[in-house]
């Protein structure tokens, strides 16, 4: 099978200031990009840059392309619309520079229909190239809050649109494609979970002293940590030999919640935000991965353990 030429435009993506942002779709552009050549667009606003006109970051690696755009956020009253509209207008015209560049792609490939969704239903009514949907947003349902019912007229309407439209539709999880399907619209879909990197994450079991528990996520209430101390907090007043290994931004309020309820210092390892293999490695000296999320879609951290 020939290679294909496939640009992903992106909602999410990481980038300068927000480095773990979509890292799980910068995880499966570097999966695709084995079998195709893959260019990622991705736009933001840039909160910490010193330029006040856009600008770009572009890495090149093998059979991949990351181009991060950055652009000053507007402060002013009509700054709201101001950026949302050099936003797209900025979208567009880095999809036309990479059109007259390379060619047109052989396949655009949607990550999150709000906002990329908008330049799915472009770049197929401009230049007839089909679009894939890749949903990763757990909005639909009525668990979180500020769910897809929650949202605008127009929120939804674009919503609707690009799903209506896209070629493909791709969840990373049956409970995230059953939601579309009941708060949106119907649509049939293929599930492709998301991707683990195996040169990292693969087994190699450590002797330990202690049994380690291990809980790694960003920390915000959804993925519940308090629930997660509560419940080691029980267990390890029966069960000395047990520690608990927090990896991901662990606050202030965290850390004292946990002296709060009165789990020992050495009983529980705040690690912080650490880098990806670093990850990997103290997986592989963990015994057993905790996710205690209040609602989840593909979380990787089950794959990687």
């Amino acid at each position: 099978m020939s290679r294909k030429k496939i640009l992903w435009l992106c909602s999410w993506y990481p980038s300068r200031q927000a480095p773990f942002n979509g890292d799980f779709i910068q995880r499966h552009a570097k999966a695709a990009a084995l079998y195709n050549d893959i260019h990622v667009i991705h736009l933001t606003n840039d909160f910490i840059g010193p330029q006040e006109e856009a600008y770009q970051e572009i890495i090149t690696g093998e059979n991949i392309t990351e181009q991060i755009l950055y652009f000053k956020k507007k402060a002013s009253v009509t700054g709201k619309l101001t950026n949302q509209l050099r936003w797209l207008a900025l979208y567009k015209q880095t999809i036309r520079n990479y059109i007259i560049q390379n060619g047109k792609p052989d396949l655009v490939h949607v990550h999150i229909p709000i906002k990329a969704g908008l330049l799915g239903l472009w770049i197929e009514k401009i230049y007839k190239i089909p679009f894939l949907l890749t949903e990763h947003w757990g909005i639909y349902n009525t668990v979180i809050e500020n769910g897809y019912l929650s949202k605008s007229f127009t929120f939804k309407q674009i919503t609707n649109r690009v799903f209506k439209k896209t070629s493909r539709f791709l969840a990373v999880s049956k409970y995230l494609a059953y939601g579309v399907n009941k708060y949106v619209c119907q649509k049939e879909f293929t599930l492709i979970p998301n991707t683990v990197n195996t040169d990292l994450f693969y087994y190699n079991k450590e002797a330990n002293n202690r049994f380690r528990f291990i809980h790694v996520s960003n920390m915000v209430s959804l993925k519940n940590p308090e629930g997660i101390m509560r419940s080691f907090k029980i267990f390890a007043d029966t069960n000395e030999n047990a520690v608990l290994i927090m990896i991901g931004d662990a606050n202030e309020g965290l850390k004292k919640f946990a002296r709060e309820i009165n789990i020992p210092s050495d009983r529980i390892l705040f690690l912080g935000e650490i880098l990806y293999d670093d990850v990997a490695i103290e997986m592989q000296k963990a015994d057993c991965l905790i996710l205690f999320s209040t609602i989840e879609n593909s979380p990787c951290v089950i794959g990687e353990a």
